[in-house]
Order: C-alpha cells, then sequence, then structure tokens
C-alpha cells in the first residue's frame, strides 16, 4: 500500500509539531531581607529605654514596601509586603538592582504640592539598593528609619 504524498506531509507535519514544546521562560527570584533601627520622630524626650529599644536590629516584618527600578521616583513603585521575618522575595525580572524605599509613599499623607516634593526627595535619598545578582542566597538589608522632615512630627 502506497500512501499519497501530500497524506505523508499532513501526518508528519502533525507528528512533528506534537514533538515541539514552547520554551517556558522561568523567571528567576532573590530574597531580600531588611533589618531596621528606627530614631526617635516624637516631641517630647521618650524614656531611654524606649531609646534603647529603637536602636536595637530588628527585622522589617509585615510592613509594606517600595520596590523602584532605579533611584528616581520617576517610575510608578512596585508593592510588596514583607514577611515575619523582614523577607521579601523579588522577581529578577525586575533588573539587576532595585531601590527600595520602607518609607510610607507620599499618598498616605495629605500633603500640599511643596511638602509632596520634599518628601519625594526624601524617599529618593533614602533609597537601599540591592542587589539581586549577588551570589548570597539572601541579600542582606540594614536601614535606620530616619525622621521625615516633610511630614509632621508624631506627638
Amino acid at each position: 500500500m502506497r500512501l499519497n504524498p501530500i497524506v505523508l506531509t499532513i501526518i508528519a507535519t502533525a507528528f512533528f509539531s506534537q514533538c515541539r514544546t514552547k520554551k517556558q521562560t522561568v523567571v528567576g527570584t532573590k530574597t531580600v531581607c531588611i533589618n531596621y533601627t528606627e530614631t526617635y520622630c516624637g516631641g517630647a524626650a521618650p524614656p531611654e529605654e524606649m531609646l534603647r529599644e529603637m536602636r536595637k536590629m530588628k527585622p522589617f516584618a509585615n510592613q509594606q514596601i517600595a520596590i523602584y527600578k532605579s533611584n528616581s521616583d520617576d517610575f510608578k513603585p512596585y508593592m510588596y509586603k514583607t514577611n515575619e521575618n523582614g523577607e521579601v522575595t523579588l522577581p529578577m525580572n525586575l533588573g539587576n538592582q532595585v531601590f527600595i524605599s520602607c518609607y510610607p509613599t507620599a499618598e498616605n499623607y495629605t500633603l500640599k504640592p511643596k511638602k509632596k516634593d520634599c518628601y519625594r526627595e526624601f524617599i529618593i535619598n533614602n533609597l537601599k539598593m540591592a542587589d539581586l545578582t549577588s551570589r548570597d542566597s539572601i541579600v542582606k538589608l540594614y536601614i535606620d528609619i530616619q525622621c521625615n522632615p516633610c511630614i509632621p512630627l508624631a506627638p
């Protein structure tokens, strides 16, 4: 029995198209661990015990962070949340380096335009760079949360 060349071509094409699979792009991830200390931003002098506690390094646990692809706020930040250990897993396709802000975004405050500009400048000056190409399995960042001069002091 002889197969028609057209039928043979259709069968071969169907067989080989089944063998080819689409390459799926797997995006790698990198874990960033954020630990912090903080500065007292209230009015009245706090007790020494409170200041000692604020100076202790602790995980930035269960907190919103803003991720920028550059060290400016020209781009809308990607918002992530850290886990109970202060860790966040970021996709590698964000870039080789990302810039992290642990401060609330300006949208959290009702600020006049001049104060918004001040706040944005404060954020830009306090971005922390995380190198996602690091050979370390976890990139560790240590941040000292500063008082933001652009928002009212805590009472």
